[in-house]
């Protein structure tokens, strides 16, 4: 998956960074049909944090950053959720994908470009139907969804986080569904 935000000016050298994440796909059983959560991005503060478009609408397949020095993928995917969503959440460590990708960005401190090597665990996290009633948001998101698959897959852009979300989706099945 390619994904660019921030085109470099003239012959401006680029930094190049690697960066480890990791996120939860956020699930809940309505009637026995599975739902994800999608998080629609704050194109304003994606703008001002790293150069992108302000214009840009970006659906997000869950909550995800940065793992910390001395943080587990686990720890950090529990925080992002808790950062991203307000709530703590139940988390499945059965199921575990991992995505990368390049992208080009601006570095948040000295907004020079940056060309960024990203790799992202996703591990899969549960929300009862009384968990959606205490959604919070953070300043990076404005607008959350639950979407049963076929929806979810309308509102993914990237084919790599599709392939993700068909394989989540078919393990809460299997494993949660009767």
């Amino acid at each position: 998956m390619k994904k660019q935000s921030v085109k470099p000016q003239g012959r401006e050298k680029i930094e190049h960074k690697k960066s480890f994440s990791a996120g939860a796909l956020v699930f809940s059983i309505v009637g026995k049909e599975p739902r994800v959560l999608m998080l629609l991005q704050n194109s304003a503060y994606y703008a001002q944090k790293y150069g992108r478009s302000g214009t840009e609408e970006v659906v997000d397949i869950g909550p995800k950053g940065q793992i910390m020095k001395g943080e587990s993928p686990i720890a950090a995917a529990s925080r992002e959720i808790r950062e991203e969503i307000g709530i703590r959440l139940h988390m499945d460590t059965g199921f575990t994908e991992e995505e990368s990708f390049t992208m080009l960005s601006k570095d948040p401190k000295t907004r020079k470009p940056v060309q960024v090597e990203r790799k992202v665990t996703y591990f899969l996290a549960f929300l009862h139907h009384n968990d959606i009633k205490r959604i919070q948001l953070s300043e990076e998101h404005v607008k959350y969804y639950l979407l049963p698959m076929r929806e979810a897959m309308a509102k993914t852009r990237f084919a790599d986080r599709k392939a993700i979300l068909q394989r989540a989706f078919d393990y809460v099945r299997e494993v949660y569904v009767t």
